[in-house]
């Protein structure tokens, strides 16, 4: 039985990055919502320390998520560079396709 396709993943910051993260972030919704219309939820949480960041996505499929891959490719790429050191942990609940697993 199909049903949503939730992703969590946390992710360690460089050293100072927080409020550069907490802008990039800001952008990378607003391009969410502009052309990514099945996203349910989207939502990124910062620990008390502001070292580590869990971003939660709701999607209602796993096909959901793979045009959301497809979308920000360039924005995960460029936090990677300039503003996670690394991540920590990936949960993911929901039938992955190969595409994904890939």
């Amino acid at each position: 039985m199909a049903g949503p396709f939730i992703f969590i993943g946390t992710h360690r910051l460089k050293v100072g990055k927080l409020g550069d993260y907490e802008a990039a972030w800001k952008e990378l919704v607003d391009v969410v919502e502009a052309k990514e219309p099945r996203m349910i939820s989207f939502n990124s949480y910062a620990n008390e320390q502001g070292t580590e960041v869990a971003v939660v996505q709701l999607h209602p499929d796993a096909s959901s998520m793979e045009l959301r891959m497809q979308v920000v490719r360039e924005h995960i790429t460029q936090a990677y560079a300039d503003l996670l050191e690394e991540t920590t942990s990936i949960q993911v609940f929901g039938e992955l396709s190969d595409a994904l697993a890939a």
